[in-house]
């Protein structure tokens, strides 16, 4: 299901039969079923995230949508065209959406780490910036504060320097870190690397009123960059009427979310489900995300068990026998006597004096 009344969004999406994926819906909605701006995919390796943002990348999107097995919704200019079955219909719908699909869905893979991309769009950039404004320095300063823009959130420890257009005939774009040193583009780290490939080169193509796919873009980046990138990613789609489905493992990036951008993929009765939240979690802590959302457990199995034991132990009066001991001995070697779980502990004590 589409929406191209206003560029192209994704409404909902059945699979009937494509790797894992057997019968599959999946919606891409709010509850008034309205396109979201930003959907995260969530679930454990295997779920089949990649294979769904590969499904949808262009390539193969308009042949499958297509098959024989699926109908298409189509919204345009405000009114609603159920496209079917017939190969008549098929061949109607392929025209109208195929101008869309070919340059309107925009893939970034997980490994992708595009630098020379990057460079060549900021070079891009630049020399249309330098025709219009006539000017290097204005030029210069009008990018440096785009990506400043962009970044504010990030804190990061490197800015663009400068970009010259030829020199000794090569091209060459350099950065500046807090120390004051200068370096070519191509020697930024790989964190650094990875966030310009997965949000500056968004806004570097100037994509407007299409979908973004964006295969875990935490790769490589600190928590505290993956802690801000999303809102980055959302400010993206509004501005640019765009929409951005991002499949993740970090719970950084989900603990940002909220429910309603929020799709997991689980396995039921042997078939992958798509399913989203009636409301907010509980909690938004990571450990709560990793435990209820992300389904693992935030502390070793063991360590949990432990707890639970020097717990039953204390609360039976054996807070001093040897089993309690060694216990918390063991307890000690992994967390601090001041952690939130002896803190607790001595708490409920007290309370049962």
């Amino acid at each position: 299901m589409f929406d191209i009344s206003e560029g192209l969004k994704l409404k909902e999406l059945f699979i009937k039969n494509y790797k894992i994926f057997q019968d599959f819906t999946i919606s891409f909605t709010d509850k008034n079923q309205e396109p979201l701006p930003i959907i995260i995919l969530a679930g454990i390796n295997g779920s089949g995230k990649t294979t769904l943002l590969e499904y949808m990348k262009r390539d193969d999107f308009l042949t499958k949508s297509f098959s024989h097995e699926n109908s298409v919704k189509i919204i345009k200019d405000g009114e609603t065209e159920f496209i079917q079955n017939s190969a008549k219909e098929r061949g109607l719908a392929e025209q109208v959406l195929l101008p869309y699909l070919e340059k309107d869905i925009f893939y970034i893979p997980m490994i992708e780490n595009n630098i020379k991309d990057v460079k060549e769009s900021l070079l891009a950039f630049y020399r249309k910036k330098s025709r219009e404004l006539d000017s290097h320095s204005k030029a210069l300063k009008e990018i440096q504060e785009y990506m400043k823009n962009i970044f504010e959130s990030m804190n990061l420890s490197f800015a663009l320097e400068d970009i010259n257009d030829v020199i000794k005939d090569k091209e060459e774009v350099t950065f500046e870190n807090f120390k004051g040193d200068i370096f070519n583009i191509e020697n930024l780290s790989t964190g650094e690397s990875t966030l310009l490939s997965k949000i500056l080169y968004l806004f570097l193509k100037e994509i407007k009123n299409g979908v973004i796919l964006i295969d875990e873009p935490e790769l490589s980046l600190h928590p505290s960059w993956q802690n801000r990138i999303l809102k980055i990613y959302e400010n993206f789609a509004k501005e640019n009427n765009c929409q951005v489905i991002i499949a993740t493992h970090s719970p950084h990036i989900i603990a940002q979310v909220p429910h309603k951008y929020l799709r997991f993929l689980v396995e039921e009765d042997g078939k992958i489900v798509s399913k989203s939240l009636d409301a907010s979690p509980l909690d938004r802590d990571l450990n709560t995300i990793v435990k209820t959302i992300m389904g693992t457990d935030y502390i070793p199995k063991w360590l949990e068990d432990a707890h639970f034991e020097y717990r039953r132990l204390c609360e039976d009066g054996k807070e001093d026998s040897d089993e309690a001991k060694e216990l918390k001995s063991k307890i000690l070697e992994y967390e601090s006597p001041n952690s939130s779980f002896f803190q607790g502990l001595a708490f409920d004590m007290e309370l049962m004096r």
